[in-house]
Protein backbone atom coordinates (compact mmCIF):
# COMPACT_ATOMS: atom_id res chain seq x y z
CA UNK A 1 0.00 0.00 0.00
CA UNK A 2 3.02 2.27 -0.20
CA UNK A 3 6.39 2.69 -1.88
CA UNK A 4 9.60 4.64 -1.27
CA UNK A 5 10.60 7.52 -3.52
CA UNK A 6 13.78 9.49 -2.85
CA UNK A 7 13.81 8.24 0.72
CA UNK A 8 10.19 9.22 1.42
CA UNK A 9 7.24 6.86 1.85
CA UNK A 10 4.39 7.47 -0.59
CA UNK A 11 1.07 5.83 0.28
CA UNK A 12 -1.49 4.98 -2.39
CA UNK A 13 -3.87 2.96 -0.22
CA UNK A 14 -4.97 3.59 3.36
CA UNK A 15 -5.04 0.89 6.01
CA UNK A 16 -8.21 0.13 7.99
CA UNK A 17 -7.20 2.47 10.82
CA UNK A 18 -6.85 5.37 8.42
CA UNK A 19 -10.07 4.46 6.64
CA UNK A 20 -11.87 4.50 9.98
CA UNK A 21 -10.37 7.93 10.75
CA UNK A 22 -11.62 9.26 7.41
CA UNK A 23 -15.17 8.09 8.07
CA UNK A 24 -15.08 9.55 11.59
CA UNK A 25 -14.12 12.94 10.18
CA UNK A 26 -16.47 13.00 7.18
CA UNK A 27 -19.38 15.44 7.58
CA UNK A 28 -21.58 13.37 5.24
CA UNK A 29 -21.04 10.28 7.36
CA UNK A 30 -20.22 10.59 11.04
CA UNK A 31 -21.09 14.26 10.91
CA UNK A 32 -24.71 13.24 10.37
CA UNK A 33 -24.67 11.11 13.53
CA UNK A 34 -23.33 13.63 16.02
CA UNK A 35 -25.18 16.54 14.48
CA UNK A 36 -27.87 18.21 16.57
CA UNK A 37 -30.69 18.58 14.07
CA UNK A 38 -33.60 20.78 15.25
CA UNK A 39 -35.97 18.86 12.96
CA UNK A 40 -35.30 15.74 15.05
CA UNK A 41 -36.65 17.31 18.23
CA UNK A 42 -40.21 16.17 17.64
CA UNK A 43 -39.08 12.63 16.77
CA UNK A 44 -37.02 12.28 19.93
CA UNK A 45 -40.13 12.40 22.10
CA UNK A 46 -41.63 9.22 20.63
CA UNK A 47 -39.71 6.86 22.93
CA UNK A 48 -39.90 8.89 26.16
CA UNK A 49 -42.28 6.41 27.85
CA UNK A 50 -40.34 3.28 26.84
CA UNK A 51 -38.26 1.77 29.66
CA UNK A 52 -37.23 -1.69 28.38
CA UNK A 53 -34.08 -1.28 26.28
CA UNK A 54 -34.95 -3.82 23.57
CA UNK A 55 -38.53 -2.57 23.23
CA UNK A 56 -37.29 1.02 22.99
CA UNK A 57 -34.77 0.07 20.27
CA UNK A 58 -37.42 -1.91 18.39
CA UNK A 59 -39.86 1.01 18.66
CA UNK A 60 -37.38 3.46 17.12
CA UNK A 61 -36.39 0.97 14.41
CA UNK A 62 -40.02 0.28 13.49
CA UNK A 63 -40.83 4.00 13.54
CA UNK A 64 -38.18 4.81 10.94
CA UNK A 65 -39.17 1.85 8.74
CA UNK A 66 -42.86 2.71 8.87
CA UNK A 67 -42.58 6.47 8.37
CA UNK A 68 -39.67 6.83 5.93
CA UNK A 69 -39.40 5.23 2.50
CA UNK A 70 -36.22 4.10 0.77
CA UNK A 71 -35.59 5.54 -2.70
CA UNK A 72 -33.68 2.42 -3.75
CA UNK A 73 -30.23 4.06 -3.74
CA UNK A 74 -27.30 2.29 -2.07
CA UNK A 75 -24.78 4.57 -0.41
CA UNK A 76 -22.29 4.95 2.41
CA UNK A 77 -22.46 8.75 2.60
CA UNK A 78 -25.50 10.98 2.98
CA UNK A 79 -26.12 13.03 -0.17
CA UNK A 80 -28.77 15.11 1.62
CA UNK A 81 -29.04 16.50 5.13
CA UNK A 82 -31.07 14.72 7.79
CA UNK A 83 -33.33 17.77 7.87
CA UNK A 84 -34.14 17.28 4.19
CA UNK A 85 -34.68 13.54 4.71
CA UNK A 86 -37.11 14.21 7.54
CA UNK A 87 -39.05 16.75 5.50
CA UNK A 88 -39.31 14.42 2.48
CA UNK A 89 -39.76 11.28 4.60
CA UNK A 90 -37.67 9.57 1.96
CA UNK A 91 -33.97 8.99 1.32
CA UNK A 92 -31.15 6.68 0.31
CA UNK A 93 -29.71 3.86 2.40
CA UNK A 94 -27.19 6.18 4.06
CA UNK A 95 -29.74 8.89 4.89
CA UNK A 96 -32.23 6.47 6.48
CA UNK A 97 -29.69 4.45 8.44
CA UNK A 98 -27.72 7.49 9.64
CA UNK A 99 -31.04 8.95 10.77
CA UNK A 100 -31.77 5.70 12.62
CA UNK A 101 -28.32 5.76 14.25
CA UNK A 102 -28.80 9.42 15.23
CA UNK A 103 -32.11 8.64 16.96
CA UNK A 104 -30.74 5.56 18.73
CA UNK A 105 -27.69 7.49 19.89
CA UNK A 106 -29.91 10.22 21.29
CA UNK A 107 -31.89 7.54 23.13
CA UNK A 108 -28.63 6.59 24.92
CA UNK A 109 -27.93 3.37 23.04
CA UNK A 110 -24.44 2.06 22.29
CA UNK A 111 -24.89 2.28 18.53
CA UNK A 112 -22.30 2.43 15.76
CA UNK A 113 -22.36 2.69 11.97
CA UNK A 114 -21.48 -0.63 10.34
CA UNK A 115 -20.22 -0.78 6.76
CA UNK A 116 -21.60 -3.90 5.09
CA UNK A 117 -21.61 -5.71 1.78
CA UNK A 118 -24.84 -7.46 0.88
CA UNK A 119 -24.57 -10.96 -0.53
CA UNK A 120 -24.99 -10.02 -4.19
CA UNK A 121 -22.42 -7.21 -3.85
CA UNK A 122 -19.58 -9.60 -3.06
CA UNK A 123 -17.38 -10.93 -0.26
CA UNK A 124 -15.26 -8.47 1.73
CA UNK A 125 -11.54 -9.17 1.57
CA UNK A 126 -10.17 -7.92 4.89
CA UNK A 127 -6.64 -7.86 3.46
CA UNK A 128 -7.45 -4.78 1.38
CA UNK A 129 -8.84 -1.57 2.90
CA UNK A 130 -11.05 -0.60 -0.02
CA UNK A 131 -14.27 1.33 0.55
CA UNK A 132 -15.74 -0.04 -2.68
CA UNK A 133 -16.10 -3.44 -1.02
CA UNK A 134 -19.08 -2.09 0.92
CA UNK A 135 -22.41 -0.96 -0.52
CA UNK A 136 -24.38 0.10 2.54
CA UNK A 137 -24.13 1.42 6.08
CA UNK A 138 -26.44 -0.01 8.77
CA UNK A 139 -26.87 0.37 12.54
CA UNK A 140 -25.02 -1.89 14.97
CA UNK A 141 -26.55 -1.76 18.47
CA UNK A 142 -25.23 -3.33 21.66
CA UNK A 143 -27.59 -4.03 24.55
CA UNK A 144 -25.80 -5.86 27.34
CA UNK A 145 -24.07 -8.90 25.83
CA UNK A 146 -26.26 -8.94 22.72
CA UNK A 147 -25.71 -7.13 19.43
CA UNK A 148 -28.35 -6.20 16.86
CA UNK A 149 -27.96 -5.26 13.20
CA UNK A 150 -30.70 -2.91 11.98
CA UNK A 151 -31.29 -1.79 8.40
CA UNK A 152 -33.95 0.90 7.98
CA UNK A 153 -34.34 -0.04 4.29
CA UNK A 154 -35.39 -3.60 5.21
CA UNK A 155 -39.14 -3.68 5.81
CA UNK A 156 -39.42 -7.41 6.50
CA UNK A 157 -36.69 -8.31 9.01
CA UNK A 158 -37.56 -7.82 12.71
CA UNK A 159 -35.11 -6.22 15.12
CA UNK A 160 -33.99 -9.54 16.64
CA UNK A 161 -32.75 -10.95 13.32
CA UNK A 162 -29.79 -10.09 11.10
CA UNK A 163 -30.98 -9.18 7.58
CA UNK A 164 -30.69 -12.33 5.46
CA UNK A 165 -28.61 -10.49 2.83
CA UNK A 166 -25.96 -9.91 5.52
CA UNK A 167 -25.92 -13.34 7.14
CA UNK A 168 -22.43 -14.88 7.39
CA UNK A 169 -20.76 -11.79 5.94
CA UNK A 170 -18.14 -9.42 7.40
CA UNK A 171 -18.88 -5.80 8.31
CA UNK A 172 -16.57 -2.98 9.38
CA UNK A 173 -17.49 -1.12 12.57
CA UNK A 174 -16.72 2.60 12.50
CA UNK A 175 -15.84 4.02 15.92
CA UNK A 176 -13.12 6.13 17.50
CA UNK A 177 -11.84 3.31 19.73
CA UNK A 178 -13.66 0.07 18.91
CA UNK A 179 -13.38 0.06 15.13
CA UNK A 180 -12.80 -3.23 13.36
CA UNK A 181 -14.41 -6.21 11.68
CA UNK A 182 -17.60 -7.89 12.81
CA UNK A 183 -18.66 -11.35 11.64
CA UNK A 184 -22.43 -11.34 11.22
CA UNK A 185 -23.77 -14.67 12.43
CA UNK A 186 -27.19 -15.56 13.81
CA UNK A 187 -27.02 -18.59 16.08
CA UNK A 188 -30.53 -18.14 17.46
CA UNK A 189 -32.98 -17.81 14.58
CA UNK A 190 -33.56 -20.51 12.00
CA UNK A 191 -35.37 -21.03 8.71
CA UNK A 192 -38.60 -22.65 9.88
CA UNK A 193 -41.44 -24.16 7.87
CA UNK A 194 -44.31 -26.27 9.20
CA UNK A 195 -46.75 -28.14 6.92
CA UNK A 196 -49.87 -29.90 8.18
CA UNK A 197 -52.27 -31.69 5.79
CA UNK A 198 -55.54 -33.56 6.16
CA UNK A 199 -56.56 -35.57 3.10
CA UNK A 200 -59.39 -37.89 2.15
CA UNK A 201 -58.71 -40.42 -0.60
CA UNK A 202 -61.89 -41.53 -2.33
CA UNK A 203 -62.47 -44.96 -3.88
CA UNK A 204 -62.12 -43.48 -7.36
CA UNK A 205 -58.62 -42.25 -6.52
CA UNK A 206 -59.49 -38.57 -6.21
CA UNK A 207 -58.24 -36.60 -3.22
CA UNK A 208 -59.94 -33.85 -1.24
CA UNK A 209 -57.87 -32.09 1.35
CA UNK A 210 -56.83 -29.11 3.41
CA UNK A 211 -53.38 -27.82 4.26
CA UNK A 212 -51.97 -25.42 6.83
CA UNK A 213 -48.50 -24.06 6.03
CA UNK A 214 -46.50 -21.73 8.29
CA UNK A 215 -43.30 -19.85 7.45
CA UNK A 216 -41.41 -18.41 10.40
CA UNK A 217 -38.14 -16.61 11.15
CA UNK A 218 -35.86 -16.50 8.08
CA UNK A 219 -38.30 -18.57 6.01
CA UNK A 220 -40.88 -15.84 6.48
CA UNK A 221 -38.78 -12.87 5.30
CA UNK A 222 -38.54 -13.68 1.60
CA UNK A 223 -42.09 -15.02 1.38
CA UNK A 224 -43.65 -11.90 2.92
CA UNK A 225 -41.76 -9.65 0.51
CA UNK A 226 -42.80 -11.75 -2.51
CA UNK A 227 -46.45 -11.76 -1.43
CA UNK A 228 -46.68 -8.00 -0.87
CA UNK A 229 -45.00 -7.20 -4.19
CA UNK A 230 -47.37 -9.33 -6.32
CA UNK A 231 -50.13 -11.32 -4.59
CA UNK A 232 -51.42 -13.18 -7.65
CA UNK A 233 -47.94 -14.14 -8.85
CA UNK A 234 -47.09 -15.33 -5.34
CA UNK A 235 -50.19 -17.55 -5.23
CA UNK A 236 -49.51 -19.00 -8.68
CA UNK A 237 -45.89 -19.82 -7.81
CA UNK A 238 -46.82 -21.16 -4.39
CA UNK A 239 -49.39 -23.60 -5.79
CA UNK A 240 -47.31 -24.56 -8.80
CA UNK A 241 -48.54 -26.36 -11.91
CA UNK A 242 -49.36 -29.88 -10.70
CA UNK A 243 -51.66 -31.54 -13.28
CA UNK A 244 -55.09 -32.37 -11.83
CA UNK A 245 -54.75 -30.09 -8.80
CA UNK A 246 -57.61 -27.64 -8.27
CA UNK A 247 -57.46 -25.01 -5.52
CA UNK A 248 -60.80 -24.26 -3.89
CA UNK A 249 -59.52 -21.61 -1.48
CA UNK A 250 -56.22 -19.92 -0.67
CA UNK A 251 -55.86 -17.56 2.29
CA UNK A 252 -52.83 -15.88 3.89
CA UNK A 253 -52.53 -14.09 7.23
CA UNK A 254 -49.68 -12.44 9.11
CA UNK A 255 -48.37 -10.41 6.18
CA UNK A 256 -48.32 -7.04 7.96
CA UNK A 257 -46.44 -7.93 11.16
CA UNK A 258 -42.85 -9.18 10.88
CA UNK A 259 -42.86 -10.89 14.28
CA UNK A 260 -45.66 -13.41 13.56
CA UNK A 261 -45.74 -16.49 11.34
CA UNK A 262 -46.82 -16.17 7.71
CA UNK A 263 -49.82 -18.51 7.77
CA UNK A 264 -51.37 -20.19 4.69
CA UNK A 265 -54.70 -22.05 4.58
CA UNK A 266 -55.53 -24.11 1.47
CA UNK A 267 -58.35 -26.41 0.44
CA UNK A 268 -58.02 -28.41 -2.75
CA UNK A 269 -59.11 -31.29 -4.95
CA UNK A 270 -56.81 -33.61 -6.83
CA UNK A 271 -57.86 -35.98 -9.56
Amino acid sequence: SSYNRNGAQVRFSNDWKELNREFMGDRDFYGQIKKNVPALASLKTIWVDRTDAYEKMKFIYDYVRQNFSWDGLYSLYASESLKSTIEKKRGGAAELNLLLINLLKDADFDVYPLLVSERDHGVVDTSFSMISQFNKVVAYVEIGSKAYVLDATDYYTPANMIPSELLNTVGFLVDKKNYGFVHLEDKTNRRLRLILTNNTINVDGTVKGKASIDFDSYARVGKAEQYNSNKQKYQDQFIGSTPGLKIDSFKISGTQTDTVKLHHELSYNYA
